[in-house]
């Protein structure tokens, strides 16, 4: 592995490892704010980054149904990365959002520093972020949205993170 390879990896396991919470105010580590702080990272050693999401619905996630009948929508957005590897001249996918301590209920991304991650969610189509003109955001322009403006869902899911979290 080389230097620039080895910063990468610790630069993903590093982001990937601040425990995931769910647009909670002071505690916003969702896979929106946690794809956009690791582009920031690997952008400033000189990798270029793309925004992407896609959809999924949380029943079809690792979280209780008890908790699933709680959010506010069934479908929701998930927010993650491309970032273009030089040596293999290729766009990989990196997904930073489970922390490790999650592993006893969710698959936790590794990342090689060249090769496509596990996508933290099971989804079929990816999309790039845009604007209301059509333009590609750039990571650093994205803004992280609240989605669950009464908190009740959050609140509730936050607290069962916590509690499975080892």
């Amino acid at each position: 592995m080389t230097p620039n390879k080895q910063l990468r990896v610790k630069l993903f396991e590093a982001v990937r490892d601040i425990p995931y919470y769910l647009g909670e105010e002071g505690k916003n580590a969702s896979c929106g704010a946690k794809a956009k702080l690791l582009s920031k990272l690997l952008e400033a050693i000189g990798l270029r980054c793309r925004l992407v999401y896609c959809y999924f619905t949380w029943a079809e996630t690792n979280i209780p149904k008890e908790i699933v009948n709680r959010a506010p929508q069934a479908k929701a957005s998930h927010v993650l990365l491309k970032v273009y590897v030089p040596e293999n001249k290729k766009w990989v996918f990196v997904d930073p959002t489970w922390d490790s301590g999650l592993k006893t209920h969710f698959k936790i991304s590794q990342w090689d520093g060249v090769s496509n991650t596990t996508i933290a969610v099971p989804t079929k189509r990816f999309y790039y972020l845009k604007d209301e003109k059509g333009q590609e955001i750039s990571c650093q322009k994205f803004q992280v949205r609240n989605f669950d403006p009464q908190k009740g869902y959050t609140k509730v899911l936050n607290r069962w993170f916590d509690k499975i979290r080892k």
